[in-house]
């Protein structure tokens, strides 16, 4: 699965010298605003990326397991069958 880091800011005050204090209500407000963004962002790009796209991303946990397979318990097997469950095979 492809994946990417999306952030966003919630408040601008951290390294500025203002005599305008943060409020939990400006904060929240960022905060529903980038869920909106974040939301509108995934739209887009999940019209946009090819279903056969084939990248070094697809196959990032293959190599990333460093447990021997015979080591991972059964009950961690079935947890994980989702995400890893053809690298642990």
């Amino acid at each position: 699965m492809c994946y990417a880091v999306m952030a966003h800011v919630t408040d601008r005050d951290v390294g500025h010298a203002t005599d305008e204090a943060v409020t939990v209500t400006a904060v929240v407000t960022n905060l529903l605003a980038n869920v909106q963004l974040a939301k509108q962002a995934i739209v887009n790009l999940a019209s946009a990326v090819p279903m056969e796209a084939d990248c070094a991303c697809h196959h990032a946990l293959q190599e990333a397991i460093i447990t021997q397979r015979d080591a991972v318990p059964e009950r961690a097997r079935k947890e994980l069958e989702l995400l890893v469950g053809k690298y642990l095979a």
